[in-house]
């Protein structure tokens, strides 16, 4: 099978031949390994064959991007959100927001039309690669789109976000509804390009280690309406949704299965998830990813790693699954664990004794 049919298989409730396989090591991880031994840009072709594909496109209000300041340890720069980040220059950290332009809904309301579908805001290098991915049909193909909760947190802020979901209720459902009509135009604007799309990849952490940003109650009066009308767009079109959310999602899982998700991405084990407990609660009524604990890698013990590895893959005999570890993988991994970890993966995720 192909890592596409693999996929497919456990969408379909069938036993792909192999356990699909995905991973995010950060930058600094990938820097290290290079200093390890690993071939500029080996991965993730000298490890194992990635079963998605997919890039987005740009959600921005459009706004002019500018660097107001550097120094060459920190600079300053507004991007096209009219957000104002402060960053280090010679490192992969996230930026931090230190301004916003969107203050109020009336700010909103008065670039909210900015937020409009067009041809443009698709690279012609990103449509290439979609044609390219299409003539393969080797891997999943998705479009990336973001939550709305994550979405008004890149405006505003995520402090300011669960206030206006609290106290102003209804700006946040015309972000939400300007933006899923937005997303619904591009997605038809790709498929005008005579672009196939498996599916949609939506990122949005709406849960941190503890449990969920807000209540399951808002989450049903806020955004499960306009996800349900995106996730029923995609489905009937013939494609499934691929759900990022960190952290602990146990009280909002019922609602985000109810509202349409095909896949959960990465069950987060130090925020309280694991593997054999969604799939007693839920069974099979979402392909699950993840849930193989990062840390292991950090220590470095390859008994503990491959136990890891064994009891997890175990879980999804009959198919149902993804592999990937629970969180993007820090400069603190080892080539040698990761390696190590990736033949474990390979050893009792049904692949033959040689590798693929």
């Amino acid at each position: 099978m192909t890592p596409r049919e693999q996929v497919l298989a456990c969408l379909s409730g069938d036993r792909p031949d192999c356990v699909p396989m995905r991973d995010a090591p950060l930058p600094l991880a990938l820097e290290r390994w290079e200093s390890e031994g690993m071939p500029k840009g080996e991965f993730p072709a000298g490890f194992f064959d990635h079963c998605l594909d997919g890039t987005g496109f740009d959600d921005s209000l459009r706004l002019p991007e500018q660097e107001l300041e550097n120094d060459g340890r920190v600079r300053l720069f507004r991007d096209a959100n009219g957000v104002t980040h402060q960053q280090l220059c010679h490192s992969s950290s996230t930026s931090h927001a230190t301004e916003f332009l969107i203050k109020s809904s009336e700010d909103w309301k008065a670039y909210k039309d900015r937020l409009t579908p067009d041809r443009g805001r698709m690279s012609d290098d990103a449509l290439a690669l979609y044609r390219n991915w299409n003539a393969q049909r080797h891997r999943w193909v998705c479009l990336s789109v973001v939550g709305p909760f994550g979405y008004l947190c890149g405006l505003i802020g995520m402090t300011r976000t669960l206030e206006v979901m609290s106290a102003e209720p209804d700006w946040f459902t015309d972000v939400a509804r300007t933006l899923t009509d937005y997303q619904i135009g591009m997605l038809e604007i790709v498929r005008g390009e005579d672009i196939r799309l498996d599916g949609i990849f939506q990122y949005d952490d709406v849960t941190f280690i503890t449990g969920a940003m807000f209540s399951p109650a808002m989450y049903r009066n806020l955004i499960m309406p306009f996800e349900k009308q995106l996730y029923d767009y995609v489905h009937g079109n013939g494609g499934h949704v691929y759900r990022h959310t960190d952290g602990n999602n146990w009280k909002l899982l019922p609602h985000l299965i109810e509202a349409g998700i095909d896949f959960l991405d990465p069950l987060e084990v130090k925020a309280g998830m694991d593997l054999r407990e969604v799939k007693e609660a839920f069974g099979r009524q979402a392909v699950w990813v993840g849930n193989v604990d990062a840390r292991v890698l950090y220590r470095g013990d390859k008994r503990e790693i491959e136990e890891e590895v064994r009891r997890k893959l175990s879980v999804f005999p009959d198919g149902g699954y993804i592999f990937r570890t629970d969180g993007p993988i820090t400069e603190e991994a080892s080539l040698e664990s990761y390696r190590w970890l990736i033949a474990c993966v390979k050893r009792y995720g049904g692949y033959p004794a040689m590798g693929r």
